[in-house]
């Protein structure tokens, strides 16, 4: 009897570890492809000179990340499982917009956490994306 309960003691342990583990690996997961996905905004616009806007938003169990460009008629829908909330700037929020214009700039200017049941990232604006913005708010040109 002892041996079945320190059997099911050490299966209690080992399943709330990996619970943990499992979340924390969620969370990466969807932070690291929010990031991609900023980043792949910030390419195309560059790259396509176009403007290109981003809407993030929280849902009660999803992110919703929509991307569109007006200028090349493009628009895209992404969903994945919300294992956190979001906050701008230390304020709690819901839903926020990003514009990647084709200058390079970036807006708006801010900080942007996630925040997990066990973790978080911070990204800056745009210093997320090791931009140098000169005062007009483009991008510096090689002289």
């Amino acid at each position: 009897m002892v041996a079945i309960v320190l059997l099911a003691s050490a299966g209690t342990i080992i399943g709330i570890r990996l619970g943990k583990a499992l979340d924390e690996k969620q969370f990466r997961t969807a932070a690291d492809r929010l990031h991609a996905e900023l980043e792949a905004s910030r390419r195309l616009a560059l790259n396509m000179q176009a403007d290109y806007s981003i809407v993030l938003e929280k849902t009660n169990d999803s992110f919703i990340l929509h991307r569109s460009c007006p200028e090349v008629a493009q628009s895209i829908t992404m969903h994945w499982k919300a294992l956190s909330r979001i906050q701008w700037n230390r304020e709690p929020i819901e839903k926020i917009a990003f514009l990647f214009t084709a200058t390079g700039k970036v807006e708006p200017k801010g900080v942007l956490e996630i925040i997990g049941s066990h973790q978080s990232v911070s990204w800056s604006f745009p210093e997320l994306f090791a931009i140098t913005e000169t005062s007009e708010g483009t991008l510096r040109r090689p002289d």
